[in-house]
């Protein structure tokens, strides 16, 4: 599966970014999946870490839903340091839980996660950040899905926790 992604951040003091996004997932099996992502913050070519592949990793089912039992699968993904002045590789293991809400129509989906920062890209990103994801995806058409997540983010050192709404939709042309 090839994706191009396309992201808008309302960044601190005016410093807005855009992102466009480059990932191809690759279902080696049914249950296992190579993942490739490789974005480019637009406007702003000069900010460390810009070209980044940012991940590189796999995507593993271990099982699927039965009854109140949750599917379940892990995603490890690194980042390796080939962008612009950028520096260490990071990892990060997310579990991902998968719940049907409607058959074929909605499901409910929590995802939590530890990130290993190693790299200067960011001065201030604590080095062992953690949160979780909690969101939902609705199919609007056989080619639409809609989803909707509600991210908390242990990221910098001395700040709060990020509280992120994405929403956004899968189309498959």
């Amino acid at each position: 599966e090839l994706k191009f992604e396309f992201g808008f951040v309302n960044g601190e003091e005016n410093n807005d970014e855009q992102e466009f996004e480059f990932v191809l997932e690759w279902g080696i099996t049914e249950d296992f999946e190579f993942i490739l992502e490789l974005p480019v913050i637009l406007g702003d070519g000069g900010i460390k870490g810009n070209g980044d592949i940012t991940e590189i990793g796999f995507h593993s089912r271990f099982w699927l839903e039965d009854g109140i039992a949750p599917a379940f699968a892990v995603r490890n993904l690194l980042r390796l340091p080939t962008g612009y002045e950028s520096s260490g590789v990071d990892y990060e293991a997310r579990g991902l839980f998968t719940w049907t809400l409607a058959p074929d129509q909605a499901r409910l989906h929590f995802n939590p996660f530890l990130i290993s920062t190693n790299g200067d890209n960011n001065e201030n990103a604590r080095h062992l950040q953690w949160g979780a994801a909690i969101g939902f995806d609705f199919v609007l058409s056989d080619d639409l899905l809609f989803v909707v997540d509600y991210q908390n983010l242990a990221e910098d050192k001395g700040t709060r926790n990020q509280h992120i709404l994405e929403f956004g939709a899968d189309w498959n042309i």
